[in-house]
C-alpha cells in the first residue's frame, strides 16, 4: 500500500511526502500515484506538477517516465564567517588533481 501528499498553490501542485520505495518485482504503485496526480492537476487546471530529488539518479530515471521539461534549480546556505575561514583554509592546503 502506497500514498502521496502534495500540496496545491496557485498553477502548481508540488510532490511533498509518501511514495515510499517498494520492494517487489513488476508492482509499481508510486509510478501509478504519480500518474493519477498528473492527470489530477491537468484536469484541474494546474500548469506545473513538480516532484522533488533532483541529483538523485534513481529518483531522475524515475522522473523520466513523464515526459517532464528540466528547470534549474539552486539553493543557499548561510555559513558563518569562521566556518568559510576554515574551508578557505583547508581548500589552500589541498590540491585536487581532476
Amino acid at each position: 500500500m502506497s500514498g502521496i501528499v502534495a500540496l496545491c498553490f496557485r498553477d502548481t501542485i508540488s510532490f511533498w511526502i509518501g511514495a515510499a520505495k517498494i520492494d517487489k518485482k513488476g508492482l509499481y504503485p508510486n509510478d501509478l500515484l504519480h500518474w493519477e496526480g498528473i492527470r489530477w492537476a491537468c484536469e484541474h487546471g494546474f500548469r506545473h506538477y513538480e516532484a522533488y530529488g533532483a541529483g538523485t539518479e534513481r529518483l531522475a530515471r524515475f522522473k523520466s517516465k513523464y515526459n517532464s521539461s528540466l528547470v534549474v534549480c539552486f539553493s543557499a546556505k548561510k555559513y558563518s564567517n569562521h566556518f568559510i575561514r576554515l574551508l578557505e583554509s583547508v581548500y589552500s592546503r589541498v590540491q585536487i588533481k581532476i
